[in-house]
């Protein structure tokens, strides 16, 4: 049978790049036995078919760990078993996945020389990795063809293996180091760009201006989405997808929603679905008039004063014109959903009362002396930078990562060109009453010709003006311009930038905005942590809170590392995925046993990297900007 064999490259640098190894291997193991002791400890990769069946028909010199639970580590079944080869069956959605639990499976502390695993994986995951032997292949062959030098197509290759291994396809090394860049000088004496700027800017290119990688949606492929969400948020890129999904998955639990996009951007109904398919999930009917409420509380548009008896209600006698008590929101939505909407405008004195309410489960009513409790769904919303609002004091730090659990998106109509057709073409199916209905090529191009600040809520805004002004079911381009004559004209982008440079230019705008994203992660990450750490009280309920806050951040920064050429430097990434990897392994320790003594250990290891990675982001930061 056929088998592939991870090895951790030593030399490759901090990434610690896996080493591949295609070979053959005989029904009884006698290649696996023979190893000695000294060996460097590695992973042996098989098909989850006739030939892993075939392996456990060795028997006692295997210990078959069953099945490989996805939300858990591999190091959790791996180790432990000094007179056996433990083996384990594992579904990976994509090929990264089984690379990274390996990657972190061989690093982990815990293993030793000579250590040997077996693991079994579906049919395309081995294709997928063939197709990656084939492709280093290929390029090393036409990388010696071109420099006529097999030693110098091979140092090449080695400044690349990072990010090789984690953009599948791509053809460029993505970001080197700066000093690395000072002595290789420029590409082309044309463009004067250096390395990083040419290959980030092609790797930019071909990911369509968009900052989602495919990868993602790979990883969110088995959530299932109904017909329903999809005539509702509707959009045809990948990003929309990735939301329609994520709506799904918020639908399915507990924790507090944070929706952060542009104004018009679709916050209220992505809010409104999670309501919807979260009393679904809970074998509720929505429609039912009896059912939980979705209560929206417009947090900009109540004054300060009327804020907290709007919220949490008051008793009578409280104030003058209170003549009976009167229940607040967060106690109507009891059992539904409570829709912070606009959460950025929120004054401080209210901030610690709303997160209180959101810890606790309690509130006190204006002029009540007993607290009350109410458990509502929690979803906030906002078009404004919190995360600057956090650094500059204006938004509570606990609050804000307190939201931040379950993260969303929604993006602008000029990040996604290719939805304006579909979501114009719904909105004038809305307007008209003509389910027919359609829109010429020419007047979509006038369309894609605007700017939309407004996003969709000025697209339909304009859609139904021309509607109401010429009382006309078919959108013509004279009509559109029309109205965006009488709109007033657009104010100019300036130093818009094209061709060539144009590109590099939004390459790096891209690369500031995800390492941006990347340093609010592992704030949230440090946050989360820190809250575990120095808990020495043992509850089992909060430490399993802080343990689900900590895997949802993981997961954003899973999501982040997949895009390791937008952080512009492999020394960033490096520390970002080792930071990653440490964070996983504590999370896993701590599941099993809240040790204070490895607590405290895993402190004053992780402390410092935590320094490093924000330390090492600020200086990528200042790097792109100057």
């Amino acid at each position: 049978m056929n088998c592939v064999i991870l090895r951790l490259n030593k030399t490759a640098g901090a990434g610690n790049k896996l080493k591949y190894e295609w070979s053959g291997l005989s029904d009884n193991l006698k290649e696996l036995s023979s190893r000695g002791t000294g060996s460097a400890p590695m992973a042996v990769i098989v098909d989850d078919g006739k030939d892993y069946d075939k392996i456990l028909k060795n028997g006692k010199s295997l210990k078959d760990r069953g099945i490989k639970n996805p939300h858990k580590q591999l190091s959790r079944y791996m180790f432990g078993h000094k007179d056996a080869i433990p083996c384990i069956r594992a579904e990976f959605a994509v090929c990264r996945q089984l690379k990274n639990s390996v990657r972190a499976l061989l690093e982990n502390k815990e293993c030793r020389n000579g250590d040997l695993f077996i693991i079994a994986v579906g049919k395309e995951i081995i294709e997928a990795l063939n197709d990656e032997k084939a492709e280093t292949s290929s390029k090393a062959d036409a990388k010696i063809k071109a420099t006529g030098s097999a030693e110098e197509a091979d140092k090449k290759e080695k400044m690349k293996n990072d990010v090789n291994e984690n953009i599948k396809g791509s053809k460029t090394s993505g970001a080197k180091d700066k000093n690395k860049n000072k002595d290789k000088g420029k590409t082309s004496a044309e463009t004067g760009k250096t390395d990083t700027e040419t290959s980030g800017s092609a790797a930019f290119a071909r990911s369509n201006k968009s900052s989602m990688s495919k990868t993602i949606l790979e990883l969110l492929s088995k959530t299932a989405v109904p017909k329903e969400l999809c005539e509702t948020f509707y959009g045809d890129s990948a990003e929309f997808q990735i939301i329609r999904q994520l709506i799904m998955l918020a639908s399915k639990c507990e924790e507090p929603v944070l929706l952060l996009g542009e104004t018009g951007t679709g916050k209220e109904v992505v809010s409104r679905s999670i309501h919807e398919y979260y009393l679904t999930d809970k074998g509720k009917d929505f429609k039912n008039p009896c059912a939980p409420k979705l209560v929206t509380v417009n947090c900009g548009a109540i004054s300060k004063e009327l804020f907290e008896s709007e919220l949490f209600g008051y008793k009578k006698g409280a104030f003058n014109g209170a003549y009976r008590d009167k229940d607040g929101l967060w106690k109507v939505a009891d059992g539904g959903t409570l829709f912070l909407d606009e959460i950025g405008d929120l004054h401080p004195d209210h901030q610690v009362k709303i997160l209180r309410a959101l810890q606790d489960g309690t509130f006190l009513p204006v002029g009540a002396t007993r607290e009350e409790s109410s458990h509502p769904r929690i979803i906030a919303a906002t078009n404004r930078d919190l995360f600057s609002m956090v650094q500059t004091g204006q938004f509570r730090e606990d609050l804000y990562y307190r939201l931040r659990i379950f993260l969303i998106r929604t993006p602008s109509l000029n990040e996604n060109p290719e939805n304006l057709k579909i979501i114009a073409e719904k909105c004038w199916e809305s307007i008209t009453k003509d389910p027919k209905c359609s829109i010429a090529k020419d007047v979509l191009a006038e369309l894609q010709a605007h700017k939309w600040p407004g996003n969709v809520r000025e697209l339909k805004a304009l859609l139904s003006g021309v509607f109401s002004l010429f009382r006309d079911k078919v959108l013509r381009n004279e009509h559109v311009r029309t109205l965006l004559q009488l709109q007033g004209p657009q104010p100019e982008v300036k130093n818009r930038e094209t061709g060539k440079d144009g590109e590099i230019g939004l390459f790096k705008i891209e690369c500031l905005r995800h390492l941006r994203r990347a340093d609010e992660v592992v704030q949230a990450c440090k946050a989360t942590f820190s809250n575990i750490a120095d808990d020495k009280n043992s509850d089992p309920a909060r430490d399993a809170n802080f343990r689900s806050f900590m895997q949802y951040r993981l997961n954003e920064l899973e999501t982040l590392c997949q895009q390791t050429v937008l952080f512009h430097n492999e020394e960033t990434f490096s520390l970002v995925y080792k930071l990653k990897g440490k964070l996983i392994y504590f999370l896993d320790v701590v599941g099993l046993n809240k040790d204070r003594g490895y607590i405290h250990k895993s402190k004053s290891e992780i402390g410092p990297l935590f320094k490093m990675v924000q330390a090492a982001i600020v200086k990528e930061v200042a790097e792109i900007v100057g």
